[in-house]
């Protein structure tokens, strides 16, 4: 699973890439490749992105782009009161 694949090293900053094409999930951490699975039955298109932790955590930002590369979503999370992100 995913989440097991990355606890134990998020303890420092890290860049985490998922990238999913033609049914198959990658999950890249720091450019290596940890993770990575099939799947047979599309879930459509992304509504909604949630980041959880157990215990403290923070995200510097996230950031989705579209299969021709194209950036859909942005967010730097440089205010709390920003509720600007939204999914194109």
């Amino acid at each position: 699973m995913i989440c097991q694949a990355l606890e134990p090293i998020l303890n420092e900053w890290n860049t985490v890439k998922i990238n999913i094409k033609n049914k198959i999930i990658t999950v890249h951490l720091n450019e290596n490749e940890i993770y990575k699975s099939s799947y047979k039955n599309s879930n459509g298109k992304i509504k909604g992105i949630n980041f959880s932790f157990a215990g403290s955590g923070a995200i510097d930002y996230a950031r989705l782009f579209d299969a021709n590369n194209n950036l859909t979503f942005s967010e730097d999370f440089d205010s709390i009161n920003n509720s600007s992100a939204q999914l194109k």
